[in-house]
């Protein structure tokens, strides 16, 4: 296997692993798991998701925001969720302030909460 489909590869494993955070918002995700869901050890996984997300700061940030949304605010703020995709948008290009942070905003479409 040559250098290209080797990264190709890890990209689609590290790619699967972004999703399972995604989905798995409101559970644990310790690095054990996430590096048996790309199919490396803890080491090796936290070397290649770095190198392809390009992320040196702590991912669990990010993290710590959606759960902020969804299990702090979000309950009490009189909304639900939309159907609409949720995103995040960077507010600042990596390149300008540097792969260990990064600046964003996690946008959660909502609706007024329907009371039953």
């Amino acid at each position: 296997m040559g250098p290209q489909e080797s990264t190709h590869m890890y990209r689609r494993r590290v790619n699967r692993v972004i999703d399972h955070i995604k989905d798995h918002l409101t559970e644990p995700l310790p690095i054990a798991k996430l590096a048996r869901l790309a199919h490396f050890s803890p080491f090796h996984f936290h070397r290649i998701f770095r190198s392809i997300v390009r992320c040196a700061g702590d991912i669990y940030k990010e993290e710590r925001a959606w759960r902020y949304l969804f299990h702090a605010w979000l309950p009490g703020s009189g909304y639900q969720p939309a159907d609409d995709p949720m995103m995040e948008v960077y507010r600042r290009h990596p390149l300008d302030i540097g792969w260990e942070t990064f600046d964003i905003d996690c946008c959660l479409p909502v609706r007024p909460l329907r009371r039953r």
